[in-house]
């Protein structure tokens, strides 16, 4: 790998310290953890929040369900713990994509994320210089390797990431709650990349990815304060309980195994096989088009070839030589981490050396005495045979066979007892095994449980807008005919106070009589008025009645043709199989 100011330093194994303040969290355990899973449970998992598609040149890629502009590592907060700069996401589907595999920016379907088996805090690229920190994802073409590091071919990580997919934020910001509102918009990623430099560094600590970054000291002085250290508390399960503490991030990291050649996501599109994309892909590809068209030449610039496209000004130069020194402090400093490890390493070495030296004079010790103590059993044994041979032949003969089979009890108990150790440690492999085969089988159930579940709230839903649907055109009905008695009414009061006029007209006599007159049949009128809207509510809800009859008769009668048709489909069965045999000679009881 070449060293430059953009170059991905390799991993070192065995550092123990971050940059800056220790981290004042306990460290959990280095050893794998029982949680194992593989790539078809990322499958299940990210399923809700995206949609799958197999690329050519990367395989089975997620794309997430997010808005317009959105970009990976910005809804929520980094911390720094005993790993390094974590990644805290809001987002659901963040413990899988922003802890394992890579994302790629696609020049038609935008970001996808492709899969992978290796944990970290986050994998990012960072840049930083003149006030401005920024982080992109790392491409597929940065592997990483246990021990080892990260293996690009020998190019410098910026080769392969574009210039937009820098997240760049004042570095005051940087460790903000809402990182994502203060992140500066991505048409001025050339400026601020020409004055910043990579700063990416990984190591590794027993099975822990840390990932280092950004200087903390540089980070306090922008933000006047300490920058918290949280402590990281394992979770068993991706939808366990999180709750929010300053000094705490809320982690699930399960082992992942490496996926089956012949695994592909349920609701997948494959382009690979000519599979037409989900219409939301095909959307983003037509916005992603206009873009592009937009953007022309520039969408494919990147970060590295700014850099060498940009003027060397003093301002520039001066801040790639402070970068070059702090690269060459940071390489000294690992240099000595390493030789401190080399040392403890040789410590280690010779303190093993020593303990196996003083564990042969032991073993030694023990022989001389195992030695002697047979010695002295035979001058006993002979002094023994003496005696015999003074008390006679006989009694000798039987000492030596009491001997000989206490001594082969001796040794059928001890077999008995190591036979007994290796059934012991048997039973507990089978043990282990059978708790993983039950954790496997727990998961199955509440993946199967939860579709279950969601497949019959979807039935209850269309159940319930049906009825509603009903019950609106029964209401609209009735409204329907309540107006137009409403109206009728209006037009018969309207008559009625014609009649009067013409009465009044013809004089004062006959208009008190036909006052008199009108006021009883206005009387005569309400109460009709009343008679005819009890009994129009009377028909209404004899015909709601009526209609819940109809509905219930019609329901029957069609689960009374659905049952007469699975009868009829069971005797046509019943047929088939009976087709061609005999039929049974009537019986005087059953004529």
């Amino acid at each position: 790998m070449r060293i430059g100011p953009c170059t991905l330093a390799l991993a070192v194994a065995g550092l123990l310290a971050i940059s800056g303040p220790a981290a004042t969290a306990q460290p959990y355990s280095q050893q794998r953890y029982d949680d194992q899973i593989d790539v078809g449970d990322f499958y299940d998992s990210l399923e809700p929040y995206g949609d799958w598609v197999e690329m050519r040149d990367y395989g089975w890629g997620w794309s997430p369900r997010v808005e317009r502009n959105w970009r990976p590592y910005t809804r929520g907060q980094w911390y720094l713990t005993n790993d390094g700069w974590f990644w805290d996401s809001d987002e659901p589907f963040g413990w899988a994509t922003f802890h394992y595999g890579r994302w790629v920016n696609d020049r038609y379907y935008g970001w996808l994320w492709i899969p992978g088996t290796e944990w970290a805090p986050a994998w990012v690229s960072w840049r930083h210089g003149n006030g401005y920190t920024g982080w992109a994802p790392l491409p597929p073409r940065a592997v990483w390797q246990s021990r080892i590091g990260f293996s690009i071919g020998g190019f410098e990580i910026d080769a392969f990431i574009g210039s937009r997919d820098y997240a760049f934020v004042p570095d005051r910001s940087f460790v903000d709650r809402g990182v994502y509102r203060r992140v500066l918009p991505s048409s001025q990623n050339v400026t601020i990349i020409n004055v910043t430099n990579n700063i990416t560094r990984y190591s590794q600590d027993g099975y822990r990815v840390v990932n280092r970054g950004v200087d903390v000291e540089s980070v306090e002085r922008a933000v006047g304060r300490r920058v918290p250290r949280a402590r990281t508390v394992e979770l068993d399960r991706a939808d366990g309980r999180r709750q929010s503490r300053a000094d705490e991030v809320q982690i699930y990291r399960p082992e992942v195994q490496a996926r089956n050649d012949d695994q592909r996501p349920r609701q997948g599109r494959s382009l690979v096989a000519g599979e037409t994309p989900s219409p939301r892909l095909v959307e983003r590809r037509r916005v992603r088009e206009q873009e592009l068209r937009q953007l022309g030449s520039e969408a494919r610039v990147t970060a590295r070839e700014v850099a060498e496209r940009a003027p060397r000004n003093e301002k520039a130069r001066a801040a790639q030589a402070e970068q070059k020194r702090i690269d060459q402090q940071q390489r000294q400093q690992d240099q000595a981490l390493q030789q401190g490890q080399r040392s403890r390493q040789r410590e280690q070495d010779q303190q093993d050396r020593d303990d196996a030296q003083q564990q042969r004079q032991t073993t030694q010790e023990e022989q001389r005495a195992t030695r002697q103590k047979q010695q002295q059993e035979a001058q006993q044994a002979v002094e023994r045979q003496r005696a015999e041979q003074a008390q006679g032949r006989e009694e000798a003969a039987a000492a030596r066979a009491e001997q000989q089979k206490q001594n082969q009890e001796a040794q059928q108990q001890q077999q008995q007892r190591q036979q007994d150790k290796a059934q012991q440690a048997e039973q507990q492999r089978q043990g282990q095994a059978e708790a993983r085969q039950q954790r496997q089988a727990a998961q199955e159930e509440q993946r199967a449980t939860r579709q279950k579940q969601q497949q019959e709230a979807r039935q209850a839903a269309e159940r319930q807008r049906a009825e509603q649907a009903q019950g609106r055109e029964e209401a609209a009905a009735a409204r329907a005919e309540q107006q137009e008695q409403k109206q009728e009414a209006q037009q018969q009061q309207q008559q009625r106070q014609q009649e009067k006029a013409q009465q009044q007209a013809e004089g004062q006599a006959e208009a008190r009589q036909q006052r008199q007159a009108a006021q009883q049949e206005q009387s005569a009128a309400r109460a009709n008025q009343k008679a005819e809207a009890q009994a129009a509510a009377e028909q209404q809800r004899a015909e709601k009645v009526k209609g819940r009859e109809q509905a219930t008769a019609a329901r029957e009668q069609q689960q009374a043709e659905q049952q007469a048709a699975r009868q009829e489909k069971g005797k046509g069965k019943g047929k088939g199989k009976n087709k061609g045999k005999p039929e049974p000679t009537p019986t005087p009881e059953s004529r």
